[in-house]
């Protein structure tokens, strides 16, 4: 399933309304049994200007892909993890890098428009 070098980013599902969107890009160092072991970086919503900002310090997570709270994609090979940036506005949240990447994170359905009559 997954071999070390794999990119994923993980989201934390929101089990309550209040709580805040919580993210983790990385790279797989190990998998075994529905666990997987990334090495990257930890994304949260600053509160007061509601930016997402990627905290400095790189982390290794234990990742249990088998749990309900968790929602993880598959990375790109070609997706440089050190570009990767989170931007939102009021209606869009995208993960990208800037070069060929990008993925809308909103969570809400797009807007389906109807043929014109």
């Amino acid at each position: 399933m997954l071999k070390p070098g794999d990119k994923l980013l993980i989201a934390h599902r929101r089990l309550f309304e209040e709580d805040q969107p919580r993210f983790f890009v990385g790279r797989v160092l190990a998998y075994e049994n529905g666990i997987a072991k990334v090495a990257g970086h930890a994304w949260v919503k600053e509160r007061v200007r509601g930016e997402f900002g990627r905290k400095p310090d790189e982390r290794i997570k234990f990742v249990p892909l088998t749990s309900g709270t968790i929602m993880a994609y598959e990375l790109p090979a070609t997706v440089d993890l050190a570009r990767v940036v989170l931007r939102s506005t009021n209606m869009s949240l995208v993960l990208t890098d800037d070069a060929k990447f990008s993925m809308d994170l909103t969570d809400r359905v797009p807007q389906i428009t109807k043929p014109a009559r």
